[in-house]
């Protein structure tokens, strides 16, 4: 049985949700959540009043008031697993560290760079920091620049490029680069890299993948940590993101968006690459992904290459994956890491979640959109050392 308590959650968002845009048209009808009116620019009224009940986790609705909130379920089992040994280092001191730290990985030293080659791709690799292993599974260019020093100085991981990363990958319709594929691509990295029992890292749809990752080769992965994760790939999710920023996003928020939109012209999209366009699109819609809808996240994607075939088909919503219709356990331990202004993906497309997780932990960050290790780097750094220290 899962122990729940009430959760305050507000907006998830899509890491790749221009291309998602193109699929909206696909969308079934949904049944829009009933709420309140929210203003969110100049003292945001809370919404307090919507409160739903799920079995797990639960959410209350509280789109863009203040006051993080942090939540977490266990089974009894694992309450058990993680409470003896606390009690043992309250008895013998902290002079315990095999107590507060996994069995570590052999990781590739810092500093260390290459490509693991696979029969579809080529999967690109940097490793920076130093202390516990860990690999980040995405964009290894993108997300290496989104984390802290501080960050960096008690991980070492292995930022992992995804196929999409590769412009000569192969696309092949009859076998398309699905969620379940990103998981086997996952799985075929960590085998070359000679990682066990290390921590999982991923950020919005890669959240997604490393949580399937982590239901698929639970005995591979010590803990999970999902950034923005989406929740599925849906018509309905679709859908529900598009309300979600009809009704709580500001004036002032949805007139930035506008602008930047406006100055992406037809013939300066068409002097660009595919990829090099679908940047540009993604760094222009800075009012759906950051708490400043002025944000230039230009240099964060410096360098990075796109294979926009392959994202379209992660993000084909007639494929559905979903953890909400799939009953398989997640024994791993699991973080969900959410910012407050992150406005693609609502927290709303959680609702309804029957998120099978044996040990799940989610924290919202007020100060931060899509990027929570970005724009609230030393509140993330906080919580996810204090969560991995339990």
């Amino acid at each position: 049985m899962v122990a729940t308590r009430l959760v305050s959650l507000t907006t998830y968002d899509h890491w790749w949700s221009t291309v998602a845009t193109s699929l909206r048209s696909a969308a079934t009808g949904h049944t829009a959540v009933a709420a309140q009116q929210a203003l969110e620019a100049g003292g945001a009224r809370r919404i307090l009043n919507d409160t739903f009940f799920f079995s797990a986790p639960q959410l209350k609705r509280d789109p863009l008031g203040g006051g993080h909130a942090t939540t977490s379920t266990k089974s009894e089992a694992t309450m058990a697993r993680i409470l003896l040994p606390l009690v043992a280092v309250a008895l013998m001191g902290p002079a315990l560290p095999c107590l507060r730290s996994p069995a570590l990985a052999q990781t590739p030293l810092s500093g260390d760079s290459g490509r693991i080659v696979l029969s579809t791709a080529t999967l690109r690799y940097v490793v920076e920091g130093r202390g516990r292993p860990c690999i980040v599974y995405g964009v290894r260019l993108l997300h290496a620049r989104t984390f802290s020093q501080r960050f960096k100085s008690e991980f070492r991981c292995v930022y992992l490029d995804n196929r999409a990363s590769d412009p000569d990958a192969i696309v092949r319709p009859e076998a398309p680069y699905t969620i379940e594929a990103s998981v086997e691509d996952l799985e075929a990295a960590r085998q070359r890299l000679q990682m066990d029992r290390f921590v999982l890292i991923g950020h919005s749809v890669f959240g997604l993948a490393v949580l399937a990752y982590a239901r698929r080769y639970p005995n591979h992965v010590a803990q999970v940590v999902a950034i923005g994760a989406l929740p599925e790939v849906s018509p309905s999710f679709n859908q529900r993101s598009d309300e979600f920023w009809n009704m709580y996003a500001s004036t002032g928020r949805k007139a930035a968006d506008e602008k930047n939109r406006a100055s992406l012209t037809r013939d300066s999209l068409a002097k660009l690459t595919p990829g090099d366009a679908f940047i540009a699109r993604y760094v222009a819609r800075a009012a759906h992904y950051w708490k400043d809808s002025t944000y230039d996240a230009s240099p964060l994607w410096k360098g990075v290459v796109v294979n926009v075939p392959l994202v379209a088909q992660q993000f084909d919503a007639s494929r559905t994956f979903s953890f909400a219709a799939d009953t398989a356990a997640v024994s791993v331990p699991v973080f969900i890491a959410l910012g407050r202004y992150d406005f693609a993906v609502p927290y709303t497309t959680w609702e309804g979640f029957r998120g099978p997780f044996r040990d799940l932990t989610v924290h919202i960050f007020d100060g931060a959109g899509h990027y929570p290790q970005l724009e609230a780097a030393a509140e993330f750094d906080q919580q996810l050392l204090a969560w991995l220290r339990r």
